[in-house]
């Protein structure tokens, strides 16, 4: 792994909690971690895709303060199983661990659902978890989410549909919709149970999977207006990474063309979020 500027490390949950801090050093245990919130890309259905996701670019054990008893190898896969609850908690789609020079480190990635990503330009093996082979911390069902306030960003899964979506509870920033709540939608893929890393998600895309999409959307829109929500949004990683311009310029603009089209026939709207960042929304009559 590259080697980078030391700076003070702080715990994994202080940075996850602070928006304004997008890579730090972290320390777990005799550890220190270097960590990011990042991207990368994919290339699915001749599709660029960006995916958000959390990246582990480096590690010491030089630390000082008292030791864990744990070699090096085991207390990193113990830090990963907390890098990975947090991937699912803030609404990333998976781990990418880069650079693994350690080649003992290769055989306990793979057993842990990490896939080496061949084509990946870097120096050294690269591995990424796509967040459908995280166990998920609960994956509780609409109606348990809408009756408990306290559940504020989950996993939710749509049996009918068998998809899988990433809600967060938030209140809006609209005037006209001043006491309710918002309800924004930050992923949505197809479900599809493997075993060990052969468990991944399917990407939708508005082109071949917009009924889908439409009928999930509305019937959120239905069972939220009955909740009292006052709109429901969808992120730019629902909107605009699945229009990426990618191998094959016509699948590209017809996915575009095809999210433009449903977007207006359901009367959502571009605006921005609390933090600037842009969204499609669409208010919920009372």
């Amino acid at each position: 792994m590259q080697r980078f500027p030391k700076r003070d490390a702080q715990t994994l949950a202080w940075m996850m909690n602070d928006d304004d801090i997008r890579n730090s050093w972290v320390v777990s245990g005799p550890l220190e971690f270097y960590v990011r919130k990042g991207h990368i890309t994919t290339v699915q259905r001749d599709v660029s895709v960006i995916k958000p996701c959390l990246m582990v670019a480096n590690f010491n054990t030089g630390r000082s303060g008292p030791k864990s008893g744990k070699r090096p190898g085991f207390a990193m896969l113990a830090f990963m199983r907390e890098v990975e609850a947090n991937a699912v908690r803030h609404g990333y789609t998976g781990v990418f661990v880069e650079c693994v020079y350690n080649t003992r480190l290769h055989r306990p990635l793979v057993r842990g659902g990490y896939r080496l990503l061949r084509s990946h330009s870097q120096t050294a093996p690269c591995y990424f978890k796509p967040a459908a082979g995280i166990q998920k911390l609960d994956q509780p069902s609409l109606r348990r989410f809408l009756s408990t306030p306290d559940i504020e960003r989950f996993w939710l899964h749509d049996q009918a549909e068998n998809v899988v979506l990433l809600v967060r509870r938030e209140r809006p920033a609209t005037p006209a919709a001043a006491g309710g709540m918002r309800l924004t939608v930050l992923d949505l893929h197809r479900h599809k149970v493997g075993m060990g890393s052969d468990r991944t998600d399917h990407e939708l895309c508005w082109s071949d999977d917009g009924a889908c999409i439409v009928r999930l959307l509305r019937k959120l829109e239905t069972r939220l207006a009955q909740a009292g929500f006052r709109e429901l949004a969808l992120s730019w990683l629902v909107t605009r990474s699945r229009i990426q311009s990618g191998r094959d310029s016509r699948t590209a603009s017809a996915n575009a063309d095809a999210a433009a089209t449903h977007l207006r026939q359901l009367g959502y709207a571009e605006a921005r979020d609390g933090n600037g960042g842009l969204i499609h929304m669409k208010p919920l009559a009372a």
